[in-house]
């Protein structure tokens, strides 16, 4: 969902310079914006975008696509008891917004030392300084609660 709204606001944006991505957890879920300054939509088109093969024909522009994108992303969301809206505004860009619900469990404190931030039979968190950045390695067979566990457990280090 998050590759197919971040393409589309590059494809759909492309004078802009800009693209903004935020992530908040709002009364037990997981909100993500993802902010374009591109041509925008007009309101009669909005609900209409996540149909299967709608195109907004827009004459001035042409973009390559099937339409099936944004239809895609509307059925991951529905599956995990997600949703979506859109805010837009023609000539000035568009806010494409998801919601997940979040599980009732609760983070883990990791254990960590001065070189294996955390590690346990599901995934291994490492510090690479040089990089200044978190790597993860998952291992093996996932579930939802070890995924969200671990992904607890991650947020936390950083």
């Amino acid at each position: 969902v998050v590759y197919n709204f971040l393409s589309n606001a590059i494809k759909y944006s492309p004078n802009a310079k800009d693209i903004n991505v935020s992530v908040e957890i709002k009364d037990n879920n997981l909100v993500v914006a993802i902010q374009d300054f591109g041509i925008g939509i007009e309101r009669q088109n909005l609900e209409k975008i996540f149909d299967r093969y709608y195109r907004v024909d827009n004459t001035a522009m042409k973009f390559d696509g099937l339409g099936l994108g944004l239809f895609i992303s509307s059925e991951i969301l529905r599956r995990h008891n997600g949703n979506f809206w859109i805010e837009s505004e023609v000539g000035k860009g568009s806010t494409f917004f998801f919601k997940l619900p979040m599980s009732n469990s609760s983070p883990q404190s990791a254990k960590t030392d001065d070189f294996t931030y955390f590690k346990n039979e599901k995934v291994n968190f490492i510090y690479n300084p040089e990089k200044k950045w978190m790597e993860a390695t998952w291992l093996g067979f996932q579930n939802y609660d070890s995924v969200t566990q671990n992904c607890w457990v991650l947020l936390d280090l950083m």
